[in-house]
């Protein structure tokens, strides 16, 4: 293979890249695999992280202050790919090196990049040229940078089971004005608790991954998650409860007859009727849901400032949006809540009440069993700790 000089690349670093027809039949099929094996959300984080690449790159090429623009950096013309390892190593290390003005403490956390160096491999992939994440320089940078930056990871707080009865009969689902919101709300986080849903998986729920199964509640088919880019898929059980506040099947319920109601044709009149019948005093999970909705549809939708239902899915932001809304609504004073904290509470209540890991990964999904002992030791410290056996 030919040497390639490339840009940003300090006097006599140079890339390995293959050229001619053999680089470019690679290309396609890498591209497609590439995007199809990234999530929405880490493609557009990674898409962020290589612009603050690309600017160091092209300050790095002494390119005039004034060429240098979003246009600029995105355009052809400006190629990044492929880039030596050593030019990776010596971005990171002049990244972990700076400092706060404030604070004087290092700007960026050994996680953050780490991402950065992930997405300079993903670029890399895109493109068809071998990544040069692995290489020693990069690998060496990134052994130092996860001890000189590292830094407590942020987790969000569990919502749990008492907070979360407080904050569903704070919410208005039968208000002219506010109750389709509230009936959509209650519905995504009653989903997103019972579930153990990621906002990701909530926000990509289709009408026909839901099917209500008789004497038992709903199944709910994951088809692409976090943890499984390659769509194998499971099922999340969410059965009826005892009590109509908390049943995710009746929260299903309110929510499905108003989509229906509404239908195709935007009947205000009749999702307003349906509206004021939502109540959560008794039960409605065991009573037939009106009509067929079509199963290629978004579940949770938005919903606007007038009260219709929108066609537009809701995003993985709305569910954290929801939560911190409705919480701080029912005076829940609890720091850090977001959308993973449903997920975070579920797993939190289901070990407090003596599951085991294999009985809450079967409901979460998770992939590795030492996920679930984080929630279990940093929400929950004295559960299962010998120090408690101990007479202090």
């Amino acid at each position: 293979m030919d040497e390639v000089t490339l840009l940003g690349e300090k006097k006599g670093h140079v890339a390995r890249g293959g050229g001619g027809e053999v680089a470019g039949a690679v290309r396609v099929p890498v591209r497609s695999r590439a995007e199809e094996f990234a999530a929405p959300n880490t493609v557009k984080g990674y898409r962020s992280d290589l612009r603050r690449f690309r600017l160091w790159l092209a300050r790095m090429d002494h390119l005039p202050p004034g060429q240098i623009d979003e246009g600029f950096l995105a355009s052809p013309e400006f190629d990044t790919v492929p880039v030596s390892g050593q030019t990776v190593a010596d971005y990171l290390d002049l990244k972990a090196e700076e400092t706060d003005p404030v604070t004087a403490e290092r700007k960026f956390a050994a996680s953050t990049i780490v991402r950065w160096v992930a997405a300079i491999g993903w670029e890399h992939l895109l493109q068809g040229w071998p990544s040069p994440v692995k290489d020693p320089a990069v690998v060496q940078a990134l052994k130092v940078i996860r001890r000189t930056n590292a830094r407590p990871t942020k987790r969000a707080a569990p919502l749990l089971l008492d907070p979360l009865r407080k904050t569903l009969l704070s919410v208005d689902i039968s208000g002219e004005q506010r109750g389709v919101l509230g009936a959509r709300d209650v519905a995504l986080i009653l989903f997103g608790w019972v579930g153990a849903f990621r906002g990701s998986e909530l926000a990509a729920l289709q009408v026909k991954d839901v099917t209500v199964v008789p004497g038992e509640g709903l199944r709910v088919r994951v088809t692409r998650s976090k943890t499984d880019q390659e769509g194998r898929g499971g099922v999340k059980a969410l059965p009826f409860g005892s009590n109509p506040v908390t049943c995710a099947p009746c929260a299903y319920t309110r929510w499905y007859r108003l989509l229906a109601a509404q239908g195709d044709r935007r009947d205000r009149a009749a999702l307003m009727r349906n509206v004021r019948e939502n109540t959560f005093a008794v039960h409605v999970c065991r009573e037939p849901l009106p009509g067929v909705l079509p199963g290629s549809v978004p579940l949770f939708r938005a919903v606007s400032t007038a009260g219709l239902i929108r066609d537009a899915p809701i995003t993985g932001d709305t569910v954290s949006r929801a939560v911190k809304r409705r919480s701080h609504a029912a005076g829940i004073d609890v720091p850090q809540l977001s959308g993973h904290s449903l997920r975070a509470g579920f797993i939190t209540e289901a070990l407090n009440a003596g599951a085991s890991t294999a009985e809450v990964m079967r409901q979460s999904l998770h992939r590795d069993e030492r996920t679930i002992l984080i929630y279990d030791r940093e929400n929950n410290p004295l559960k299962r700790n010998a120090v408690t056996r101990v007479r202090l």
